[in-house]
């Protein structure tokens, strides 16, 4: 039953690893671009990112299905690398470097979706019904674990190297991590190749070694006849994906708070400090996120065993709803201490958002790539809706954005319930 786990782990600590310093340059590099004097680069970084995450999201699944899984991690995670460098070009002033900037923020937003993608689909393909909460849950624990260590980078990294050298040395050893993804294993469903097929055990071992994501000889038998656009097309039409579009896009708010948003109250809350000091500290707030993503993913894979999705889906909401109150009067205290308090918060509100989603996903369609597309594509036009609204209003005008979220989270609320009554009433 558990035959994937050391599969998943390694894969989940390689990405964690990687996506911590990526999560370190999306918290810190906006920051950096505004206290250098690029006018409104914070908000166009952002802007570009998350754009760009929605065209991976969208094309990625057109053609990761044809490639071996260690090529496609290894591919997407080497489009961050030319990021760093230009990254390292803004923090030093370098001419052009905004230009730049522009150019590889696109590449690197690209390779996040598709590996995104890539990544909830490995997963979905090593589980089974009874492992998906121990598989789905280390995977977030994990995926906590790199927002901790991206505030760690942030914070420790730019004492020992430099403000100056930061991104420069992230870039190598982005590199370097990118590299491990080549000893990714493919997951071998056992049951459903014997039964699919006939496999034997010899050609099993070998097909374990070959690793793609479909025997391509079976594919009429092990994957749907429609191609990945005729799934997009079915899926988004089908009222069961439809009931769950508001979880899909209350995590792509909630994310966009986090990584949009909030480095904004940080920056405002921290008084007379230095720019490298103000990087340091704001990192480490980043790592009050980190580890309550990580306590989060552990308690969500728990209470699955308790409660259900939907159950706790409207807790979610409700926790959602008190980051708003204490965010709004932090707007008036600005405390540097009640934005690291909200940090928790957040961190639980993020994997919260993204466990329910993937384990919805995984309960109700399998190892379907396209619905995986459609959630994170949905996910990342909330964050890119968020993002672009808090560019166009001043900072005078934030109430708006506030609406957003207090409007997403009620009416999540509110479908979360529909959707308990609904399964309740079709399990009579």
């Amino acid at each position: 039953m558990y035959s994937n786990y050391g599969k998943v782990i390694y894969m989940n600590v390689v990405l964690a690893i990687h996506l911590s310093l990526c999560l370190s340059l999306t918290s810190l590099l906006p920051e950096i671009a505004l206290q250098n004097g690029y006018k409104s680069l914070d908000t166009y970084i952002l802007l570009i990112i998350y754009g760009s995450e929605i065209f991976g999201n969208f094309i990625g699944p057109l053609y990761l299905t044809k490639i071996l899984y260690k090529y496609a991690f290894t591919l997407h995670a080497l489009l961050v690398v030319p990021c760093f460098y230009t990254a390292d070009m803004v923090t030093n002033n370098q001419p052009n470097a905004d230009l730049y900037q522009i150019a590889s923020t696109i590449i690197f937003g690209y390779g996040l979706g598709a590996y995104f993608v890539i990544q909830n689909f490995y997963i979905s393909d090593c589980s089974t019904s009874r492992s998906q909460e121990l598989l789905f849950g280390t995977t977030y624990v994990l995926m906590g674990v790199s927002s901790f260590m991206s505030g760690f980078f942030g914070e420790y990294m730019i004492k020992i190297f430099g403000r100056q050298n930061y991104f420069l040395t992230a870039a190598f050893l982005e590199v370097i991590i990118s590299l491990l993804f080549i000893f990714v294993k493919a997951p071998i469903k056992r049951q459903k190749l014997r039964e699919n097929i006939g496999i034997n055990e010899e050609k099993l071992s070998l097909v374990q070694e070959v690793g793609t994501f479909v025997i391509e000889e079976k594919e009429s038998v092990l994957e749907v006849s429609h191609s990945v656009l005729q799934e997009y097309k079915y899926h988004i039409k089908q009222r069961d994906v439809q009931r769950y579009m508001m979880l899909f896009f209350s995590s792509g708010i909630v994310i966009g708070f986090e990584y949009g948003l909030f480095y904004k109250e940080i920056y405002r809350s921290i008084k007379n400090e230095t720019d490298q000091k103000t990087n340091e500290l704001t990192a480490r707030v980043f790592q009050f996120v980190g580890f309550a993503q990580i306590v989060s993913g552990i308690i969500n894979a728990i209470a699955r065993k308790f409660i259900t999705i939907q159950e706790n889906t409207i807790i979610y909401s409700n926790v959602v709803k008190l980051v708003l109150i204490i965010t709004i009067t932090n707007n008036f205290l600005t405390d540097y201490y009640i934005n690291c308090f909200l940090g928790v918060l957040i961190g639980i509100c993020d994997i919260a958002s993204q466990f329910n989603a993937v384990i919805t996903i995984n309960e109700n369609w399998g190892d379907k790539i396209s619905v995986f597309g459609i959630y994170f594509f949905v996910q990342n036009s909330g964050i890119f809706i968020l993002i672009i609204q808090g560019y166009l209003l001043n900072d005078d005008q934030i109430i708006y954005q506030y609406i957003i979220i207090l409007v997403v989270s009620v009416s999540l609320n509110f479908i979360s319930h529909y959707n308990l009554r609904y399964i309740q009433k079709q399990l009579q």
